[in-house]
C-alpha cells in the first residue's frame, strides 16, 4: 500500500500580503493620478501626450477612486493590524517544537538504552531475600570475577550493573561481594536469593519489570 504524498502548504504572512496589496494600489493610484493631472498645452488645443480626455478620463477617475477606496478598506481592516493571529501561530509553533523536542529526546534515550552494557550483555536478574534485586553477568560461584549490580528495583540493579561495567563499583556491590566471597557457594543457597534451587531470571525487557532510569 503506497503512502499518500503529503503536499506542504505555505501560508503567506499577513504583513507581507498587506504590504503587497498596498504597494499595488499605490502604483495604480500613482499612475492614474499622473494621467488625470498632467498639464494641458497653453493654447489648450491639443492634449499633452499621456493626458486622457472624455470617456477615457471618466474611466480613469473611476478607477482612481476605487483604488483609493480599496486602500482605505485595507487600512480600516483591524484584523490586518491585530497581533492575535500572529500570537496564535506562535503558540502552535511552540507546541509543535515541544513535541518535536520530546520525540528527539525519546530517540536519544532509546539510542542510549541500546548502547548500555545491560542491553548489550543481557545480565540475569534475581530477587534477593531482602527484597533487593541482583543483576549479574558471570558465575555466582566466582562473583569477584563477574559484573554485578544491586538495587531496590530491577532498573536500579541494571544501572548499577552498568556502573560496575564502566569501572565504577557501587558500594552496595562491594559490600555484597565481601559478605559472600568467603562462603562456600552451594547452588547459590548462601547468597540470599529467593528460591535458590530455581531462581527466577528476568531479562531486561521483562514486561513485569521493565528497566527504566531511576
Amino acid at each position: 500500500m503506497s503512502k499518500e504524498k503529503v503536499i506542504p502548504i505555505n501560508v503567506p504572512e499577513r504583513q507581507l500580503t498587506t504590504s503587497t496589496q498596498i504597494n499595488t494600489l499605490l502604483g495604480v493610484c500613482g499612475m492614474f493620478y499622473s494621467m488625470l493631472n498632467a498639464p494641458q498645452n497653453p493654447d489648450d488645443t491639443l492634449p499633452k501626450p499621456g493626458t486622457v480626455q472624455g470617456e477615457a478620463r471618466l474611466a480613469a477617475e473611476t478607477t482612481f477612486v476605487k483604488a483609493c477606496e480599496a486602500m482605505q478598506g485595507i487600512l480600516d481592516d483591524k484584523q490586518r493590524w491585530d497581533f492575535s493571529f500572529q500570537m496564535d501561530i506562535e503558540k502552535h509553533f511552540r507546541e509543535a517544537t515541544e513535541l518535536n523536542r520530546e520525540f528527539l529526546m525519546a530517540q536519544r534515550d532509546a539510542a542510549e538504552e541500546n548502547a548500555s552494557p545491560h542491553f548489550r550483555w543481557q545480565p540475569k536478574l534475581l530477587r534477593l531475600t531482602d527484597g533487593r534485586w541482583l543483576a549479574f553477568l558471570g558465575s555466582l560461584e566466582q562473583m569477584d570475577q563477574g559484573v554485578l549490580g544491586i538495587g531496590e528495583s530491577p532498573a536500579e540493579a541494571l544501572y548499577a550493573f552498568d556502573a560496575m561495567f564502566n569501572g565504577v563499583v557501587p558500594e552496595s556491590v562491594t559490600k555484597f561481594i565481601n559478605e559472600n566471597q568467603k562462603q562456600e557457594v552451594d547452588g547459590a543457597g548462601n547468597l540470599g536469593i529467593e528460591n535458590p534451587e530455581s531462581p527466577r531470571a528476568v531479562e531486561p525487557g521483562d514486561s513485569e519489570n521493565p528497566p527504566t532510569k531511576p
